[in-house]
C-alpha cells in the first residue's frame, strides 16, 4: 500500500531488522525513514489499511502486545499512536472498511455490545464513537461496500430485514438512514459493486423482475431508480467493474446480444450504451481491470486474433473554438458559429437571450469528428439595430463539455454622416454623431442666390436607405434642393428625402440646395437710393437612420445677406 499524506509518501517496508513496519518518503534517499518501530525486535508490526484522513494517516497495527488495533499517525514517532489507548472497547481484529470523508474516519467495528456496527473517529477518545447501533442488539449489520459520493457515505447493511438494504450515512445518527429496500417481502435487497461519479451512486441490483442491472441513487427513494434494462426481460445483463472517468461511469454488461462488452452511461437510459462491440457476435470480450488515467482508459480484452491483451481508449471530453456571432443582413436574425471536435457524439447546445440572463436554450444538432463546423440562427422574431444580444454556446459528449461563457455581439447600425459645403465635393465625416451640427457660412451679396452642396453617406455596418430632413425656407429666402432624383423638397416647406440603399464605403450622395433670397423682401429704399436688408437664413440638413431615427447627424448652411 502506498498513500500520501501532505508532501509525504507512506508504505509498509522491511529493513531486514525492524521486519514490517510504517516508513515514509520525501522522495530522497535521506528522507525515506522508518516513522516507529511499532513492534519492537524484528517481527513487524505488520501494518495495513493504511487510510489518510486530512493531515493524519490512520492504519491497523499489532504491537505484540494489545493485538491488532487501530492506529494513527502525523509523521513523527511521537505522534504515531494506538487509538486504542485511550478507547480499549474494540475486540481486537475486527476493525475493517477504513474510509476517509472529509476529516473523519469511518470503519465497523464490533465493541461486544452492539455487534458489528458502524463507527466513526476525528482522531479523539470522545470523537470515536458509534454512529448508529443499525440491527439494534447485539446482532451484527455487518455494514460493508464503504463508498463516497459527494459528501455522503453509503453502504449496505441488514437491520434485521431480509438481505443487505441501500445505506447512506452523513456522520450522524439521524443522518443514517436506509434508502431502499425494494423487496421487503422475500430474500431483500442486495446492493453491489458501488461506484461513484459526483454526488450520485451507481450499484448493481435485481429488483426481482429485470434481473441484475445498472441502478443510480442521488439519496432520495424516488431517485433511487434502474438506470437502463440493458437485457430486456428477467435476464440479467450482469454489470460489473464499474469504473469512474471524468462524468462517465463504464463497465462490462452483456445485452445477450453482443456478450460481454465495454459500456458507458451517463445516468439516462438514453445515454447507457455500449461502447464498442470489440468481438462481434454473442461471444464478447470478456474485458475486465478497467483503469482510467489522465484521458485514457485502460482495460484487457479477449479476441481471437490478439488473445487477451491491453487495450486503451481516448476519452477527451470535445473542445470549441472560433465561437462568433454574425448579424444577418437587415437585422433579420444574429447567426451564431463555431467549430468544434469530439471523438464521439456531441451535442452541441446555443443558450441566447438580450440579456445577460440569456433565458432561451436550443440543441442545434449532434456533431462527430474534428474540426465541425456549427451555425444557427435563432432570433426568428428578428433585433433590433444597434442593440446589444448575448449567447454561450455549450458543447458536450459522454466524457465532459466544453463552453464558450457568456458573449455579446451587436447588432447592426446605421452611423448617418452629412457634410456641407460650398462645393459639390463638400467634406463630410466631421459631424459624426457630434451635439452641435457642421456648418458652413455663404453670402449672399446684393440678394442674389447661393448654392452649397450637402453630402450624405453611412459610416456604419447596416446598409440602409437614410432619412433625410431638410429645415423649410421663410419670407426672406425661398429653398429648392436637387438629388440625383430631382426636386426633394417644396418650396418654402420642409420636406425629406430617402436616399438609396448605403453601407460603409459606398458613393455618398450629393444633395444640391439653392438659397434663394426674397428681394421683394429684402428691398429697402430711402428715396431714390435702394439697399438690401442684412438678413440671416439658417438651412438644416438632418441625416437618420430608417430603422432607428434616433441615430443620426446634422449639417447646416448659414446665408448672411451683404
Amino acid at each position: 500500500e502506498l498513500k500520501v499524506v501532505g508532501s509525504s509518501l507512506f508504505f509498509k517496508a522491511d529493513n531486514g531488522i525492524n521486519g514490517a513496519e510504517l516508513w515514509k518518503s520525501d522522495g530522497t534517499a535521506e528522507g525515506t525513514v522508518m516513522v516507529k518501530d511499532i513492534r519492537s525486535g524484528a517481527e513487524g508490526s505488520d501494518i495495513f489499511d493504511l487510510t489518510p484522513v486530512g493531515n493524519t494517516l490512520y492504519f491497523q497495527a499489532d504491537d505484540g502486545i494489545n493485538g491488532t488495533e487501530m492506529w494513527r499517525s502525523d509523521g513523527t514517532a511521537e505522534g504515531t499512536v494506538m487509538v486504542n489507548e485511550f478507547l480499549s472497547v474494540f475486540v481486537p481484529s475486527v476493525l475493517n472498511n477504513f474510509t476517509a470523508l472529509g476529516n473523519t474516519l469511518f470503519f465497523t467495528a464490533y465493541n461486544g455490545t452492539s455487534g458489528n456496527e458502524l463507527w466513526k473517529c476525528d482522531g479523539t477518545a470522545e470523537g470515536t464513537v458509534m454512529v448508529k447501533d443499525i440491527y439494534v442488539g447485539s446482532v451484527s449489520s455487518n455494514p460493508g461496500r464503504f463508498t463516497i459520493a459527494g459528501d455522503t457515505l453509503w453502504f449496505r447493511a441488514n437491520d434485521g430485514s431480509p438481505g443487505s438494504d441501500l445505506w447512506k450515512s452523513d456522520g450522524t445518527e439521524p443522518g443514517t438512514v436506509k434508502v431502499m429496500d425494494y423487496n421487503p417481502d422475500d430474500e431483500g435487497s442486495q446492493p453491489d459493486y458501488f461506484c461513484a461519479v459526483g454526488s450520485t451512486l451507481y450499484f448493481i441490483f435485481d429488483n426481482g423482475i429485470d434481473g441484475e442491472e445498472l441502478w443510480k441513487s442521488d439519496g432520495t427513494e424516488e431517485g433511487t431508480v434502474m438506470v437502463k434494462d440493458i437485457r430486456v426481460g428477467s435476464e440479467s445483463s450482469f454489470p460489473w467493474n464499474l469504473e469512474t472517468a471524468g462524468n462517465t461511469l463504464f463497465f462490462r454488461a452483456n445485452d445477450g446480444i453482443h456478450g460481454g462488452e465495454l459500456w458507458r452511461s451517463d445516468g439516462t437510459e438514453a445515454g447507457t450504451v455500449m461502447v464498442k462491440d470489440i468481438v462481434p457476435g454473442n461471444v464478447g470480450s470478456n474485458f475486465s481491470m478497467l483503469r482510467s488515467a489522465g484521458n485514457l482508459l485502460f482495460f484487457s480484452a479477449v479476441t481471437e486474433s490478439e488473445g487477451f491483451e491491453l487495450w486503451a481508449m481516448e476519452i477527451l471530453p470535445p473542445s470549441l473554438s472560433a465561437v462568433s456571432a454574425t448579424p444577418v443582413l437587415g437585422n433579420a436574425n444574429l447567426s451564431i458559429n463555431g467549430v468544434m471536435s469530439s471523438n464521439t457524439n456531441a451535442v452541441v447546445t446555443i443558450e441566447y437571450g438580450d440579456t445577460p440572463a440569456l433565458g432561451s436554450i436550443e440543441a442545434i444538432g449532434e456533431f462527430s469528428g474534428s474540426d465541425q463546423s456549427f451555425g444557427a440562427a435563432l432570433f426568428p422574431g428578428g433585433i433590433t439595430p444597434n442593440s446589444v444580444y448575448y449567447y454561450r454556446v455549450v458543447v458536450t459528449n459522454a466524457y465532459g463539455s466544453a463552453d464558450s461563457g457568456i458573449l455579446s455581439q451587436s447588432s447592426l447600425t446605421t452611423r448617418p454622416d452629412v457634410g456641407v459645403g460650398a462645393i459639390p465635393v463638400a467634406p463630410f465625416g466631421a459631424g459624426i454623431f457630434l451635439p452641435s451640427p457642421q456648418s458652413v457660412v455663404l453670402t449672399s451679396r446684393n440678394a442674389r442666390p447661393v448654392t452649397g452642396y450637402a453630402v450624405v453617406s453611412n459610416a456604419g455596418n447596416l446598409a440602409e436607405e437614410l432619412t433625410v430632413r431638410v429645415s423649410p425656407g421663410n419670407a426672406f429666402f425661398k429653398l429648392a434642393c436637387f438629388g440625383s432624383e430631382g426636386n426633394i423638397t417644396a418650396e418654402l416647406l420642409l420636406g425629406t428625402y430617402r436616399t438609396p440603399g448605403l453601407k460603409s464605403g459606398d458613393p455618398a450622395v450629393t444633395i444640391q440646395s439653392s438659397i434663394i433670397p426674397n428681394k421683394k423682401k429684402l428691398t429697402r429704399k430711402r428715396g431714390s437710393r435702394k439697399s438690401f436688408l442684412k438678413k440671416t437664413f439658417v438651412s438644416t440638413f438632418t441625416v437618420s437612420s430608417s430603422a432607428a431615427p434616433a441615430i443620426e447627424d446634422a449639417a447646416s448652411f448659414r446665408v448672411t445677406t451683404k
